[in-house]
C-alpha cells in the first residue's frame, strides 16, 4: 500500500490530514468511500475504503464505508487492504485514466482541433503530435470500456454500467487540476517532502515546465499572429473558434470545468499545457493499473 500510494498510480489521489487513531497521528490519506454509493449487482461486494498513511507512509487505518476503523491488530486488516487496493485501481481505470485522459481530454482535444483548425494552422500542427491515435484508440475503447456489456462492464460490479457514462463526466475537476501543483510554486511549497519527492510529482514537475517551456515558445513566436499587442487577448480566429468548439464539446458531454478562463493568449497557453500534461505524464501515470490487475491477490475489479 506504500508503494501503491506513494510510488505508483495512488499518488495523485493522496491528501494530507490531521486524523489521530490510538495516539498516533495520521499524516496522509487516500479516500475511495465517495464511490461506496455506486450500487453493484447481487453478490458483489462494493467499493471504498479510506485508507490513512503514517508520516513514513506506512498504511495504519481503514475506514470502510460504514465508518468501521479496522487497523492492522485487526483479523480483517488484510481484506480491507484487498478491498483499498481493488477500489483504487478501478476508480483510477474508470475515472482518471478512461475519461478524464482518454475522453474529456485527448479525444475533445483531437476532434476539435480538427473541426476547428484547418490542417496548416501552427496549433494543429503542434496539437496534432500530442493527440494522434486518439481518435482511433477511443472509438475502440467506446466498445470494450464504455458501453453496456463490454468488457470493463463485465469485469466491474457496477449494476447501472451505462449510467456512468453521465455521473462520471460530472465528477470530473477542470484540467488546470492535474497540473494546480506545478504550475503554482505557492501551491508546490504546500506539498509535504514525502510527495514532493514522490515520482509522480518529483518527475511531473520536470515534465510540465518542459512542456510550459514548449508551449509559451510556441505562443511567442506566432504572438503577433494570435495575440493582442496591447491586452494579450486572443485574437486568431481559428483559436477562438477552437476555444468554443471545446467548450460546447465538454458541457454537451457533462464534462464539468471553467469554460471562461481562455479569454487572453496567457491563459490559453496554461490550458493548454494542462492539457499536453494531461495526455502524456498524467495519462502514463493512470494507466498503469494492468500492472497490479493481473494478480487478482493483489487487486481486482470485483470480488
Amino acid at each position: 500500500e506504500q508503494a501503491v500510494a506513494f510510488s505508483s498510480i495512488g499518488t495523485h489521489r493522496v491528501e494530507t490530514t490531521t486524523r489521530d487513531f490510538g495516539g498516533e497521528q495520521l499524516h496522509f490519506v487516500v479516500s475511495l468511500n465517495a464511490f461506496a454509493s455506486l450500487e453493484v449487482r447481487p453478490g458483489f461486494s462494493r467499493y471504498g475504503g479510506d485508507m490513512y498513511f503514517s508520516e513514513a507512509g506506512m498504511p495504519v487505518l481503514v475506514v470502510t464505508p460504514d465508518g468501521t476503523e479496522v487497523s492492522h491488530a485487526s483479523k480483517d486488516w488484510q481484506y480491507w487492504k484487498f478491498v483499498w487496493r481493488s477500489s483504487l485501481v478501478s476508480i483510477v481505470t474508470l475515472q482518471d485514466h478512461l475519461h478524464m485522459a482518454h475522453y474529456k481530454v485527448a479525444n475533445v482535444l483531437a476532434t476539435s482541433s480538427r473541426r476547428e483548425l484547418q490542417p496548416d494552422h501552427p496549433a494543429r500542427r503542434v496539437l496534432t503530435v500530442f493527440t494522434w491515435g486518439s481518435i482511433g484508440i477511443n472509438y475502440k475503447s467506446m466498445f470494450a470500456l464504455s458501453l453496456k456489456d463490454s468488457a470493463l462492464s463485465r469485469t466491474m460490479p457496477v449494476k447501472a454500467f451505462d449510467s456512468l457514462t453521465e455521473t462520471v463526466p460530472e465528477s470530473l475537476p477542470d484540467i488546470t487540476r492535474t497540473v494546480e501543483y506545478f504550475a503554482d510554486e505557492s501551491r508546490w511549497a504546500e506539498l509535504p517532502r514525502q510527495l514532493q519527492e514522490a515520482p509522480f510529482y518529483a518527475d511531473g514537475l520536470l515534465l510540465f515546465r518542459a512542456l510550459r517551456g514548449l508551449v509559451q515558445g510556441y505562443f511567442d513566436l506566432f504572438r503577433d499572429q494570435w495575440c493582442d499587442q496591447d491586452d494579450d487577448a486572443l485574437t486568431d480566429s481559428g483559436l477562438l473558434a477552437l476555444e468554443h468548439d471545446l467548450a460546447s464539446t465538454l458541457a454537451a458531454a457533462n464534462y464539468q470545468g471553467d469554460y471562461t478562463r481562455r479569454k487572453t493568449c496567457t491563459q490559453a497557453a496554461e490550458r493548454v499545457t494542462a492539457a499536453l500534461y494531461t495526455v502524456t505524464a498524467y495519462h502514463r501515470h493512470v494507466g498503469q493499473v494492468g500492472d497490479f490487475a493481473i494478480d487478482p491477490e493483489v487487486a481486482a475489479f470485483s470480488w
